[in-house]
Formats: C-alpha cells, structure tokens, sequence
C-alpha cells in the first residue's frame, strides 16, 4: 500500500477545505500502522493527474523497475524505514526535489508547502469501484494474449491446470489470486492490490513501452465506473473452457421430485465458476448428500439448492435478482417463502434445456384488462385517484422481458398480474380490492383496511421501485372544497 509521512512542528499554508467524493484517482496516503497515527491530515495525491505530467518519463519517473511485470507499486517502500523520521525525510525528499526541479524548469509553481498536500479535511469516500470479473474483458485478454503468441492461462495465472484449462485446487479449494495474495505483504508473498496492480498495471506499462495497443495505466482507467462503462463488448462472449457439459441433469437416488435441467452454458453468461463452486469443481451432490454429511457442513441437498440466504444455491441467487430495482417492486412485498406454483419451472424432468421464454403478449385492453382504473371510494378530502393500470403493467411487462430469468417465470400474463392481485387465482379475473380489504383490519391475517391496503401496496411499489412519485397529490387533485381553503 502506498504511504505518507507526516511532519510536525514545519510552517506551511493554512489546509484548505475539501469536501466532496474525490476521483478514483486520489489517494489519500497515510503512514502504515506500526508507524503511528499521523501528526497531519493525509496527504492528497492526485495520481491520475501525476501520470499525465510525467508521461514522457514513465511510471518509472516515481516507481523502480521490477521483474517480471513491470514497477513496484510503492513510492517509497516503508520496510526501508527505521522510524517515522527516516521515512518522512526521504518521502519528502523525493516529492519536493521533483516539484523544486519542474518549478524551474518550466516556470511552474507546484507544491511545496506542508498545507498544500496535507488537506485538513479529505473526502470520506471517492469516486472508486472496485474491479470486478468481467466475461466480455476477460476473453478480449484472452485473444490478446494468443495473437502474441502467448498462453493467457500461464501469462496471468500462473499455476492453470494446462490438462483440463481450470485452476488449481490447494487444499480442496479453487486457487484464486486471494489464496495466496492476503490483505498485507508477507516478505516477497505481495498482498492481494500490490500483486493485482503489479501484473495488471505492470503489463500494460510494458505493452505501451513497446509501442503496443495495452489497456489503462491511470487509476481512472479501470476504478471509474464510468470510464469502465465505455470499454467495448463483445456482442458475444466466448465460454471459459472448462471442458464443462453444456447442461446437467440433477437428480439424486431417493429423492421424489422430477429432475432438474441445469442450462450450464446459458448460466455461464452471467456468473463465473466460483459463483456456485466453492470448493471445486465436483457436482453438488458429492458433497451435499440427502441427509446431510460432514463433508458438505451438514448442510442438505435440498438446502443446498433452495436455502434462500445461500450465496450459491440456486433460490438465493434467483432471489437476489429479484431485489434489483425493477423486480422490487412486487418482490419486495412477498414472504421469503416459495410458491408451489414455481417449482415445475426448474423440476421439469429429464429433458433438454428448452430455448429462452418468450412471455405472451399482454392483453388488448377491454373490460377485464382496462386501460384506466378509478378508485373512488375513499374520496374525501381528495378527488378519486386515476391508476394508469395499462401503462403499469406495460412497464413491468417490459421489466421481464428484458431478464431471461423474469421471462422463465413470468411467461404467463396472469403471473405477472399475481403481483399486484396477490390472493386471486392465477387465469381468473380478480375481484375488486374492497371485496377483501372494506372491512374492519385484521391484523392477524395480515389483511389491513382499504386505505391502508391501497397506500401500502401503490407507495410501497413506488418506494421499492425508486419511483418519485410518491406524494399525495402525486395520485389525487385536492376536492374543490379543499382547493378552496
């Protein structure tokens, strides 16, 4: 990690305020731990704007040279420290030597003042997101790397299984860089950044020495959400080879549930292999038995598969789908709990995995599918309130047909319909809200009176699903007799 030095008792410019997130290319450097706590606020370093200026010297203007992959991540490295002393004094030196030297030189005025780097008040967070895997800018890497005639598994990896093209496992669990790369350096074990940034960063600093077409080399370039939304994408991505069937059929020996046709390669585009398999690359039920084996941390097959806290069983995932912002909506509302109704979308029997679901088309709007709604009996202080019901359910309608999951299992029309008229049979006209909800509230079936069962289904909606509107003459005009007040 980079680090700072702070000095007591020099005279500088009073620190400016700062306030606001900073770009993903600003560090605020500190001292490491065994140092202390600083004497001054953390030095802001601006590390994207620093590369520009130096960009004819190269990263090598501030960061030795290493091997193989290009420059050590820190400026100063602190296990050359002593004390506190000795590291400010020659992180200092550093720093204003080469601000003295370009002031000169190009009659400029940099930095020199203490007050000038060390601001009083640094941003409590920053433009920076962290790197995440991505399927489109992983195989552009990978066909990079082959048109230079190099084995992207060994350049990046370095310990692939060559024979079956995955990882190795170290003591049952799949070799990612964090299981040897810890939060800290370890002697010559570098932590988790420092080993990513050297590799990473490292290779595109060479590529561009040699004139070659290489990814960023500033901060920004990969920690910035928005420069990274402008990286091109492959309009279709190649698998990651695994030597992996193209669909599996699970059914354990005892169990009384049809089979279930796991697409493989459709669930491929939108995970990576560590989103299901945490130990390796074994089936479930190898590990996770009927009744439950140590091997498997006791936990069921069943459990396994359905538990919905479970980061990698298949209703956990599916149910952190439906917490995004456009499925939230009627989600949101729902128990943790399955609905029977679903279980033949995944337990259909050993056939092959059938094409994506093409939901049919919502009705032509008539009688029982109205295009507008009047609720009008609870009109009081305001007019009766006019629910575009058409243009909601286009919306959501939309909403799944955008989402190969939503599609599955929202195929049917009525499905979808079930989200607002959550007790009315699926196929069947439902009945007005009053007809359940007019009486007095009955709390201990959940069923509230009509006002409150309006608000809190509409407002909840609205709230879940990040819509503004959300204020009383949003929905309703005030009475003539109100206005007139």
């Amino acid at each position: 990690m980079a680090v700072a030095v702070a000095l007591s008792g020099c005279s500088g410019a009073k620190p400016a305020d700062r306030a606001g997130p900073a770009p993903a290319g600003t560090l605020a450097l500190r001292l490491p731990d065994r140092f202390g706590p600083l004497q001054r606020a953390p030095a802001l370093f601006d590390h994207d704007a620093h590369t520009k200026a130096l960009e004819k010297e190269g990263c090598q203007a501030c960061h030795e040279a290493t091997e193989p992959h290009g420059i050590a991540l820190e400026f100063v490295p602190a296990r050359e420290a002593a004390d506190r002393d000795a590291l400010t004094e020659r992180y200092h030196a550093r720093c204003m030597d080469c601000h003295k030297k370009r002031s000169e030189r190009e009659g400029k005025f940099l930095p020199l003042a203490c007050g000038e780097c060390h601001v009083r008040r640094a941003p409590r967070d920053t433009a920076w997101t962290p790197i995440v895997f991505d399927s489109s800018l992983h195989a552009r890497h990978v066909s990079a790397l082959q048109k230079g005639g190099e084995k992207p598994c060994k350049t990046c990896h370095m310990v692939p299984d060559e024979k079956t093209h995955r990882l190795t496992y170290i003591e049952g669990k799949e070799a990612t860089c964090a299981t040897c790369h810890g939060p800290a350096d370890r002697g010559k074990q570098l932590s988790l950044r420092h080993a990513a940034h050297e590799m990473c960063a490292g290779c595109h600093v060479q590529r561009r020495s040699r004139g070659e077409t290489a990814g960023p080399t500033a901060c920004k370039g990969c920690h910035d959400a928005a420069d990274r939304a402008g990286i091109k994408t492959l309009e279709r991505v190649p698998r990651l080879e695994g030597r992996q069937k193209d669909a599996s059929v699970i059914q354990r020996q005892g169990s009384g549930s049809p089979a279930v046709v796991f697409d493989h390669k459709a669930h491929e585009a939108q995970s990576f292999c560590t989103s299901c398999h945490h130990k390796n690359q074994d089936a479930c039920g190898t590990c996770h038995t009927l009744d439950g084996d140590e091997k498997g941390g006791g936990i069921r097959l069943v459990d396994a598969f359905h538990g919905p806290a479970s980061d990698r069983g298949c209703v956990g995932c599916h149910r952190r789908e439906t917490a995004k912002t456009e499925c939230a909506g009627c989600h949101g509302a729902m128990g943790p709990s399955l609905s029977e109704r679903t279980c033949d979308k995944c337990h259909t029997g050993p056939t092959q995995p059938g094409e994506p679901v093409t939901p049919a088309a919502l009705p032509a709007p008539s009688k029982d599918f109205p295009e507008q709604v009047t609720l009008a009996s609870l009109a009081r202080k305001y007019e009766p309130s006019k629910f575009p019901h058409l243009k909601v359910a286009t919306a959501l309608d939309k909403a799944v047909r955008q989402s190969r999951l939503a599609a599955r299992f929202h195929g049917d029309v009525n499905t979808l319909c079930a989200g607002c008229h959550h007790h009315s049979p699926v196929g069947k006209r439902p009945p007005p809200c009053r007809e359940c909800h007019a009486g007095e509230p009955r709390p201990a079936v959940d069923q509230p009176g009509l006002m409150a069962a309006y608000h809190r289904q509409c407002l909840g909606c609205h709230v879940r699903m990040g819509v503004k509107k959300t204020g009383c003459t949003d929905c309703h005009a005030l009475a003539p007799k109100e206005v007139a007040r």
